[in-house]
C-alpha cells in the first residue's frame, strides 16, 4: 500500500474531473441500490 498509494492518490487529486465523475457515479450508485431495497 505505501508509495503507489500515495501515488495515485495525487494523481486522483490532480485528475478533477475525472474523481468528480467517480463520486457522481458512487452517489448514483447508492440511491439504485436504495431503490431496489424500496421496490
Amino acid at each position: 500500500m505505501g508509495r503507489g498509494f500515495r501515488e495515485r492518490k495525487v494523481y486522483f487529486l490532480d485528475n478533477e474531473v475525472y474523481f468528480f465523475y467517480l463520486q457522481v457515479y458512487l452517489v448514483y450508485l447508492e440511491v439504485y441500490l436504495l431503490y431496489l431495497e424500496i421496490h
